[in-house]
């Protein structure tokens, strides 16, 4: 067990009608139990407690054992010589403070109820796809209402907002060339996103409105700066790109990544980094300046028009250079490509624009476009529908990745909303 449990006991208010006493046999009233400390020092702070008929006010320690206040070597420290009670499950020896003074100590292993503690121990050591797989069928699945996905959602939206943050502050403020990364990494996928950043990274952004009006040039610099023109090979337009990077490179002393960072397989072809550069490219030569383009927007279907775009005619018969495919047809973005981009991109930089610059309206249009796209289909999102759980918009399946990735994954139960359900079923079922 961990000491998790005893704070989730703690809180969840299940304490506060009962008789409880310290192990000395001085009877204990909560008044209130103060709030949750995530730094150093006490587990818990601004407490009111009434011990032996004294109200205390102060900071509260949790331990398994008592002799785990001298094992952690609190009775040296004066960061805790202000505690006011120490709560264990197990009490084993007497303890004191630096000062010598004896620490009043409540034992909880009495008021534990065995049926929350068993279905604890449950999503402790669960190896199932989710801690609560295995107890999640005896939940009312109503857990998943609206609201609550919505709540993940946004969170999950606030934590892409710092890393954008973080990167804009890297580039010194130059919001458009981390959208352009950020889309660059979402086209071509995990499998070439580094690859993808690192080639955006190893040139100046300036380059991109010096030449936005040179289609040209622009796909030269990428190709060339992504290593894909170290040599000419006999296709007219490979050559063609190759003499222009040539000029480009002389000019502003560029340095190409190794192509050998690009990967093809397990990739289909559609989604090649050949291609999905020249649609990057295409982004670039129809607007240099996309933070723009997502503020001035009023609704999805804008962003939408803008990142519908096809990759150069050449590709319309290529997925590689110099190999001519069997099939003409212009391999534009896909409606999931679109959709993916939005709900990665788009609203994650509106969202963190809007924090930025403290326009809540801004924000408030970025929880909108995600609610205007359909849910993704993803394996996680396949998960969740195999448990019964189905999400309805591209909102709820963010809300859905957020729950899987930073709760499920990391083992907080006793901090998401479902875990604590499960466990105050418990509550109730022994209470009754």
């Amino acid at each position: 067990m961990k000491e998790d449990f005893m704070y989730f006991i703690w809180q969840s208010g299940g304490l506060f009608s009962l008789e409880l006493e310290t192990v000395d046999r001085k009877p204990i009233s909560i008044i209130r139990p103060g709030y949750r400390n995530r730094g150093e020092g006490p587990d818990f702070f601004d407490a009111r407690i009434r011990i032996g008929g004294i109200t205390w006010y102060g900071p509260i320690e949790f331990h398994l054992k008592t002799s785990d206040w001298d094992l952690h070597g609190h009775q040296n420290d004066p960061a805790y010589d202000n505690v006011i009670l120490h709560i264990v499950m197990e009490h084993d020896r007497e303890i004191k403070t630096s000062r010598g003074v004896n620490l009043p100590t409540l034992c909880l292993k009495n008021h534990v109820n065995p049926i929350q503690l068993k279905k604890y121990r449950l999503l402790e050591k669960s190896k199932s796809w989710i801690p609560c797989e295995g107890l999640f069928s005896q939940s009312n699945r109503d857990i998943f209402w609206p609201q609550f996905l919505a709540r993940l959602a946004l969170e999950r939206l606030e934590d892409k907002s710092k890393r954008i943050l973080s990167e804009v502050e890297e580039t010194g403020g130059n919001w458009d060339s981390v959208v352009f990364a950020q889309m660059g990494k979402y086209l071509v996928g995990n499998i070439n996103a580094d690859a993808m950043m690192e080639m955006l990274r190893s040139f100046p952004f300036q380059l991109i409105s010096k030449y936005r009006y040179e289609e040209l040039k622009i796909h030269a610099l990428l190709y060339g700066q992504a290593g894909m023109l170290d040599s000419p090979i006999e296709d007219q337009y490979h050559n063609m790109l190759c003499r222009e990077y040539n000029n480009l490179r002389l000019k502003h002393r560029l340095k190409p990544i190794s192509k050998n960072h690009w990967k093809l397989m397990p990739i289909r072809p559609p989604s090649f980094p050949t291609l999905r550069i020249s649609q990057l490219a295409q982004l670039m030569i129809s607007d240099h300046r996309p933070l723009r383009r997502f503020i001035r927007s009023v609704d999805s279907r804008e962003i939408k028009h803008y990142l519908r775009v096809s990759a150069a005619k050449y590709w319309d018969k290529h997925f590689s250079f110099g190999n001519p495919a069997a099939k003409k047809y212009p391999k534009k973005t896909g409606s999931e490509t679109v959709e993916l981009l939005i709900l990665n991109v788009a609203a994650p930089v509106l969202f963190a624009y809007g924090q930025y610059s403290g326009n809540e309206d801004l924000k408030e249009r970025a929880l909108s476009w995600l609610e205007n796209l359909k849910p993704e289909a993803n394996r996680i999102i396949k998960n969740w529908n195999r448990m019964g759980i189905v999400a309805k918009t591209g909102l709820e399946s963010q809300g859905l990745l957020q729950l899987k990735s930073q709760y499920c994954s990391k083992g907080r139960c006793l901090e998401c909303t479902l875990g604590n359900k499960l466990l105050q079923e418990s509550l109730a079922a022994y209470s009754n």
